[in-house]
Parts: structure tokens; sequence; C-alpha cells
């Protein structure tokens, strides 16, 4: 992708963005969260896949890939385009070997560190069928949520022993000594599926924010996931 083609579809995004009134929405936390939603989409398609034959996938199959594909390249460049990154310019440096630049001055700032423990999600489709997916998605939430720098996640294993347990969401994040609790609930059925994510204050129990996904699409998904 050269510059020249890059900026077209940038300002092509953003014209596809304002005609839609999507504009508001796309906050880069609410596009971050929408992007990690879309990988865990395209995960769906390889997940019972043996290694050799995710390379073998066509017909609808490999056009879905396409399509999540291009969903997340999409999501990527809109989060540049809000941050004034230049995309392109930043994937160079990531890709320059060590040494042949200087590396940029750090400095670090001491910070509490924020909290959070990513729950099991529910599974409230009519098979009751979707535990894989449910448990892929909260650990590829668990995961990406450990790169944020500041913020520490819970094990898996701690966060996922409240699995089925009937216990206020102040006594969760108490046993766990987090900050928040993510948790949500997955309902398919047939090519239907929907995706609900909650952002709970560990502190009185109450919502701090929602997502729900209920479209092989989230261009026009709402995300208001507040970073803890």
């Amino acid at each position: 992708m050269d510059d020249d083609y890059y900026q077209e579809l940038k300002e092509r995004l953003r014209e596809f963005a304002e005609e839609r009134d999507w504009d508001q929405f796309h906050s880069p936390k609410n596009l971050s969260m929408a992007l990690i939603a879309e990988t865990a989409e395209l995960i769906e398609h390889f997940q019972w896949l043996k290694e050799e034959e995710s390379s073998l996938i066509q017909g609808d199959k490999l056009e879905a890939v396409r399509m999540e594909l291009a969903d997340i390249q999409i999501y990527l460049i809109r989060i540049a385009d809000k941050l004034n990154v230049d995309l392109l310019d930043a994937v160079e440096k990531k890709i320059t070997p060590i040494g042949t630049e200087q590396a940029p001055a750090v400095i670090e700032v001491e910070e509490a560190p924020k909290t959070i423990a990513v729950l099991p999600f529910v599974d409230i489709s009519p098979e009751k069928d979707q535990e894989y997916f449910m448990d892929g998605l909260s650990e590829e939430l668990l995961n990406r949520l450990s790169d944020i720098q500041g913020l520490k996640v819970t094990a898996r294993a701690s966060s996922f022993y409240f699995r089925d347990k009937n216990e206020k969401p102040q006594v969760i994040a108490e046993e766990l000594g987090v900050h928040y609790l993510l948790d949500g609930s997955v309902r398919r059925d047939g090519e239907q599926l929907r995706i609900t994510a909650q952002l709970i204050d560990g502190s009185d129990g109450f919502y701090n924010g929602h997502a729900r996904e209920d479209s092989r699409s989230l261009m026009n998904v709402t995300f208001r996931l507040p970073s803890p």
C-alpha cells in the first residue's frame, strides 16, 4: 500500500463514517474494542481447523475471512486517523532492524496500576453450545487487556473460578482484588450472533459501560467501555 493510496483510503473511510453518522461513535477507545471483537470473529473461522487445513480454506469460507480482515484493517486505519498516527511510517519503523535508527527517549511516569478481571461470558444461545467460543472470546479480551500499560489483569484461572457462581460483583471484585469486572454474554441463533459486554465498577456493582454486537459487521456498534 503506497502513501497516496493510503491517504485516499483514509479519506474515503472518513466520508463513509460521516455519511452514516458513525463518527460520533468512532473514538479510539470504541474502535479498539470493536477491533477486539472483529479479531475474535476472525479466530472463529480457524479455531476448529487443523494447522494444515487453515492454509487451505477457499470458497465462502475464504470470502468470510477476507471480509473479517477488511473490517480489521478499516478499524486500524480509523484508529490511526483519530490519533493522527502515520500508520505506514509506524509499520516501517516496526520492521526496521534494531540499531539502524536512534531509539526515542522514554520517560517513565509511575502511576498506581488499575486492575480488572475478565469473567467467563454466559451462553444464552438456544442450543447452549457456545462454551468454546465464549471461553476463547473471554481469553482474547484478557490477553488484549494484558497488553495495556498500567493495567493489571487477573489470571484466567482466578477469574474463571467464578463461572456459574451467583456472587455479587462487589464480592467477586473484593475476592480478586480488582477495581473493575468485565463480563458479558453470547447468543447465537443460526447465523445470527450477538455479543454483549459490560464493564462493572467493583466498588458498587454498577455498570460503567456496555457494548453490543449483533451483526457480522461492527461498523455501526457503539462501544462505551471507559478505560479503568
